[in-house]
């Protein structure tokens, strides 16, 4: 045996073939005539008919990109198909569920490795993934691209990265289980807000002026990512979403996932990795006028209750240099 292939074990995939393939992978429905063998391959983690199985070949042990610790053997393999996972939810939406991974080895044979819960986990869906044959070749010139991308090495996308796998491998429920809306919040503040005032502003209207540049309604596009950010609030801050908030997540949840993949995929391209190139690339998307500071400053006047604190806050005002 030469090379190194690697097995993940998927729910929730629809295709139209038994078995799709490309350069980069090829994908199998558990079936009757191949199930005996999964279940072996797989070991303690029990496979069902009508899952799938993602096969990848490594001839070598695959470089790791920039930015990266490059660990030795297996591990490296290990953080590749954690990119590769990673770009099979960007790439489209739908909920794909990676319940498990082991590898080949020339050297010692069968290795599992222990799921984790950013990439693996086990849970109901009737949002399937859909691929068809004609879209490997999409999927396989993403895959060899998105790691040349100016953001893919920076500290803003490790967050973001961890945050957007976290809320993919969570169920969503709107009423019960929504933990996915504050993980893929948190990962477009990481990539979209890197100031510490107004996020919610910025956030919502950076957003917009990326989604108007593909072909999104600008102002509709604000709306909606200003009622996601509120449900974020609500679940940060550890109150219930109300009965309205649950609707619309009900009714809008899935233009919202082709939302987050469009807005991260897209920052992911333009934004520099460089804090200061990064800020300004931001700023031209949106940012914060100085009449926008003032009037928040005016709006939280009114909050001083004591005019001690009133005085001393005039004088200092006016001492100032208005410059």
């Amino acid at each position: 045996m030469s090379g190194y292939t690697v097995y993940i074990l998927t729910q929730n995939i629809e295709t139209k073939e038994k078995k799709l393939g490309c350069r980069q992978f090829s994908i199998t429905e558990v079936d009757q005539d191949n199930l005996t063998e999964y279940r072996d391959l797989f070991g303690n983690l029990p496979v069902y008919k009508g899952e799938h199985v993602i096969e990848r070949r490594h001839e070598t042990v695959p470089e790791l990109h920039d930015n990266v610790d490059d660990f030795a053997g297996l591990d490296r393999i290990a953080r590749d198909s954690e990119d590769f996972m990673l770009l099979l939810r960007l790439f489209r939406a739908g909920d794909i569920v990676f319940v498990g991974q082991v590898i080949m080895t020339p050297e010692d044979g069968l290795a599992s490795q222990v799921p984790y819960p950013m990439c693996f986990s086990n849970y109901p869906s009737a949002f399937t993934y859909q691929i068809l044959e004609g879209e490997l070749s999409q999927f396989d010139v993403l895959f060899s691209e998105a790691r040349k991308w100016h953001g893919w090495g920076s500290s803003w996308f490790g967050v973001a990265r961890n945050y957007f796998l976290w809320g993919g491998s969570k169920w969503f429920h709107p009423e019960r289980a929504n933990e996915r809306v504050l993980d893929y919040m948190i990962a477009l503040e990481a990539a979209l807000v890197p100031e510490d005032r107004f996020v919610s502003r910025r956030l919502c209207e950076r957003a917009a002026a990326i989604l108007s540049q593909k072909g999104q309604e600008k102002l509709a596009a604000s709306r909606r990512m200003k009622d996601y950010y509120a449900v974020r609030s609500n679940l940060a801050h550890g109150d219930r979403i109300s009965n309205k908030q649950a609707e619309f997540l009900k009714t809008t949840h899935r233009l919202f996932e082709d939302d987050v993949r469009a807005l991260l995929m897209e920052t992911l391209k333009n934004c520099p990795a460089e804090d200061d190139a990064r800020h300004e690339y931001l700023c031209q998307l949106f940012d914060i006028t100085d009449l926008d500071m003032a009037k928040k400053i005016i709006s939280d006047l009114g909050f001083i209750k004591n005019p001690e604190v009133w005085s001393r806050l005039l004088n200092q005002l006016s001492s100032k240099d208005p410059r």
